[in-house]
C-alpha cells in the first residue's frame, strides 16, 4: 500500500449518488469537479485499500501452501465484527397510527427511488456503451496509417522494381489532405479540453430549459440542428470554466475574466475559423442574457458580476469582428475564381432544355433510379442557371405547389410559389416563372411518379424512397453539369453568385433590385455576399474617372465675388449698410466666400456630397 501501485482502474465510483461502473476509475474521479483534490485522493485511496483487502481475502480462501504472513483482511473483518449491533429490543416503535402510516409511506418512497436508481444506472450504462461504440466507429482512420498499410500490401505483391511507384502514388493523397483548402477544415470537429460536468443537476436542467426555449413549440429539423450547435458551444464554454472548480450549481465559477480570455485562446488553438469563434461568443452572450432574465434557483451570481462577464465577452468580440470582416473579404476573393461566365450559363440552359425531354422518355420506358437522379440534376441546373435560387428552394418544392400553379396559370404562363425557404419571412414565397413547355415537363414527371419508388406517398416534388425531400440535389446538379460537357464543378451558391454579379454589372438599379427581390435577397445582401469585386477592366475604367477629376489647370477665382449680407441686429435706430455684393457674382462663388450665410454653406455642402456620390456611384 505504501508504493501505491494498486490497479483500481475497473470498479464502481465511491462518490455518493454516482455509483458508475467504469474501466478507468482514476479518470472518472477527475470529472467530479465538485470535489476538491483531497477528497478525490482519499476516495481513490479507499478504493485501493478495498482492492487490497479483497485480494488478500481471495488469496486466503484459496488455502495457499505457504502460510500467509499478513492478517490485514482478518483484522479489518474483526474490527467490523467488534461493533456491537443495536439490540432489537432497544428500538422502540411508535404506536401512533399516523406515524406508522408515515413510516410506511417513506419506506415505499425509498424503495421506489431505489428502483429508479437501478433503472437509470442500467440505462446510463447501456447508453454509455452504445456511445463509446458509435464514437469508435465514427473516428476516421488516420491517413498515415492507411498509407502505411497500403504500402505494406503493395510491397508484398509487387516486384522490387515497382515498389517506388505505388509508394509514391499512395503518399500523394496524404499531402493533398494536409495542404488542401477549406473543406478539410470545415469537417474538423472541436473537442472539449475538459468534459462537461453533466453530473450537476442544475446545469443539466438549465441547458434543457434553454434548448426547449430556443426550439419552441414546433421546431423544424434545421432549427433543431441550429439549437444543438448553440447548446454544444455553450457546453464547451461551461466545461472550460468549470474545470477544477467546486460548487458548480451556484454558477460563481463563471466570474473569472482570465479564464474567459484563455477560452478564446483555446478556440484559436483548435484552428477554428474566426466566424465560428464569433458564433461561440455570441451564443455565450445569449446564454448569459437568459441567466440574467431568468436566473436558476441555485444561481449566486450577482447582477454586477453578470455585467462584468458580459462586458468581458463583448470586449473579446471586437477584435473577432475585425477578423470576421477580413475573412469575408478573403472568401469573396476566393469566389472570383469560381465566377461562371455568361456564355457558360447560357450553354447550361440550352443543353438542359434539350436533355430533359429525353430523360423523361427514358423514365416512361422504365429506366433505373439513376435516370430519376439525372432528371433532378438537369431540371435544377436549368432553373438555377435562370433564377439563381438556393438549393433549399428546390428541396422544399412540394407537389401541391406545382399543382396549384396550374390553377393560376394564364395565357401559357405559370408561376410556382415555394413558401418554405430561408428568407420567406422577409421576401415571402420564392417564385419560378415557367412557360407551357417547361410546365409540361413537371406534369409528365408527376404522371410517372406512381411508378417510381416512394412516389405514391411523396409530398415533395424531388422525392426519394423516404418521406423527406431529396438531400443530394447538389450532387445530382454537379453530375448533370459534367454530363453536359461544362467546365468545373460549381455549386448552387456559385451559380447564385455569378448571376448576382452579372446583374450588378448589366442592369440599371431598378432592374437589379427586381432581380435581387426575385432571388429573395436585397441588393445590400448581394453586394456583401454575392456580387464580386470589380474586374481589371472595370477597375481601369474607374481609375480613368479619378484621373479625369484632377486633370486640367486650376480654376481661376472670379474677379468680383458676391458677398452675403449679414443678418440685421435688432436696435432702436436701424442703420443702413452699403451693398457689398455684386449682381454679377455667381451662386457658387458667393457660397465659397468667407462671409457666406449658414444656409448657403449648407447648400454648398449638400451639392458637394451629391457630386461625390455621383462620382463614386460607379464603384459602389
Amino acid at each position: 500500500m505504501s508504493s501505491g501501485r494498486i490497479n483500481v482502474r475497473k470498479g464502481t465510483c465511491p462518490v455518493a449518488g454516482c455509483k458508475k461502473e467504469t474501466s478507468r476509475l482514476d479518470r472518472h474521479l477527475m470529472t467530479h469537479t465538485e470535489l476538491n483534490k483531497t477528497v478525490r485522493r482519499n476516495a481513490l485511496e479507499a478504493c485501493k485499500r478495498q482492492k487490497i483487502l479483497g485480494d488478500l481475502a481471495s488469496l486466503r480462501a484459496s488455502n495457499p501452501e505457504e502460510p500467509m504472513v499478513s492478517t490485514l483482511d482478518i483484522d479489518e473483518a474483526q474490527d467490523v465484527s467488534d461493533v456491537p449491533p443495536v439490540p432489537e429490543e432497544e428500538v422502540e416503535e411508535c404506536s401512533n397510527p399516523g406515524c406508522k402510516a408515515q413510516k410506511k409511506k417513506l419506506q415505499d418512497e425509498v424503495a421506489d427511488l431505489s428502483k429508479q436508481i437501478d433503472t437509470l444506472t442500467e440505462a446510463l450504462r447501456d447508453v454509455s456503451r452504445k456511445y463509446r461504440l458509435l464514437r469508435k466507429r465514427s473516428l476516421p482512420t488516420p491517413s498515415g496509417q492507411v498509407a502505411r498499410v497500403t504500402r505494406t500490401l503493395l510491397s508484398a505483391i509487387s516486384s522490387p522494381e515497382e515498389k517506388e511507384g505505388p509508394e509514391q502514388s499512395v503518399a500523394e493523397p496524404e499531402e493533398q489532405e494536409e495542404e488542401g483548402p477549406g473543406p478539410s477544415k470545415k469537417t474538423r470537429t472541436t473537442t472539449m479540453a475538459h468534459p462537461f460536468p453533466d453530473h450537476v443537476p442544475a446545469l443539466n436542467q438549465l441547458m434543457e430549459e434553454i434548448q426547449g426555449h430556443w426550439e419552441g413549440v414546433d421546431p423544424t429539423p434545421k432549427l433543431r440542428n441550429n439549437v444543438s450547435s448553440k447548446v454544444f458551444r455553450i457546453k464547451n464554454f461551461l466545461a472550460h470554466m468549470s474545470a477544477g472548480q467546486t460548487n458548480l450549481a451556484s454558477f460563481v465559477f463563471l466570474d473569472n475574466r482570465a479564464k474567459i480570455r484563455s477560452w478564446l485562446s483555446f478556440l484559436r488553438q483548435c484552428q477554428i475559423s474566426e466566424p465560428t469563434i464569433h458564433h461561440y461568443l455570441k451564443n455565450v452572450l445569449q446564454f448569459l442574457q437568459y441567466i440574467k432574465e431568468t436566473p436558476p434557483p441555485t444561481c449566486r451570481l450577482s447582477r454586477v458580476a453578470l455585467i462584468g462577464i458580459r462586458r468581458e465577452l463583448q470586449n473579446l468580440m471586437r477584435p473577432v469582428r475585425r477578423s470576421v470582416a477580413v475573412h469575408e473579404v478573403a472568401v469573396k476573393q476566393a469566389k472570383e475564381g469560381r465566377l461562371i461566365p455568361k456564355a457558360t450559363l447560357r450553354a447550361c440552359r440550352e443543353a438542359a432544355k434539350k436533355k430533359i425531354p429525353e430523360i423523361l422518355d427514358l423514365l416512361e420506358s422504365g429506366a433505373e433510379r439513376k435516370t430519376q437522379w439525372s432528371f433532378y440534376g438537369h431540371l435544377t441546373a436549368y432553373w438555377a442557371s435562370i433564377y439563381g435560387h438556393r438549393c433549399g428552394v428546390f428541396q422544399n418544392l412540394t407537389i401541391q405547389e406545382v399543382e396549384d400553379a396550374h390553377k393560376t396559370g394564364s395565357e401559357g404562363h405559370f408561376v410556382i410559389n415555394i413558401s418554405a425557404h430561408k428568407t420567406n419571412q422577409a421576401f415571402g414565397a420564392a417564385q419560378l416563372a415557367l412557360d407551357k413547355e417547361e410546365y409540361g415537363w413537371l406534369e409528365k414527371f408527376l404522371s410517372l411518379r406512381s411508378t417510381l419508388l416512394g412516389g405514391k406517398d411523396a409530398t415533395y416534388f424531388f422525392f426519394t424512397s423516404k418521406a423527406g425531400s431529396c438531400k443530394n440535389l447538389n450532387q445530382y446538379f454537379q453530375e448533370a453539369w459534367a454530363s453536359m460537357g461544362l467546365q468545373g464543378t460549381p455549386t448552387f451558391t456559385d451559380v447564385r453568385t455569378s448571376i448576382a454579379t452579372h446583374a450588378k454589372n448589366t442592369h440599371c438599379p431598378d432592374d437589379r433590385r427586381k432581380v435581387a427581390q426575385f432571388m429573395c435577397h436585397d441588393t445590400a445582401t448581394a453586394d456583401r455576399f454575392y456580387a464580386l469585386n470589380l474586374n481589371a477592366k472595370q477597375a481601369a475604367e474607374h481609375r480613368r474617372l479619378f484621373e479625369t477629376a484632377v486633370a486640367g489647370d486650376e480654376a481661376e477665382p472670379a474677379e468680383s465675388t458676391k458677398q452675403a449680407t449679414r443678418p440685421k441686429r435688432k436696435s432702436a435706430t436701424p442703420q443702413k449698410r452699403p451693398a457689398l455684393t455684386s449682381p454679377s457674382a455667381s451662386p457658387s462663388t458667393s457660397a465659397s466666400s468667407p462671409h457666406a450665410s449658414p444656409s448657403q454653406e449648407l447648400e454648398v455642402k449638400e451639392s458637394t456630397s451629391v457630386s461625390i456620390a455621383n462620382l463614386f456611384s460607379g464603384i459602389d
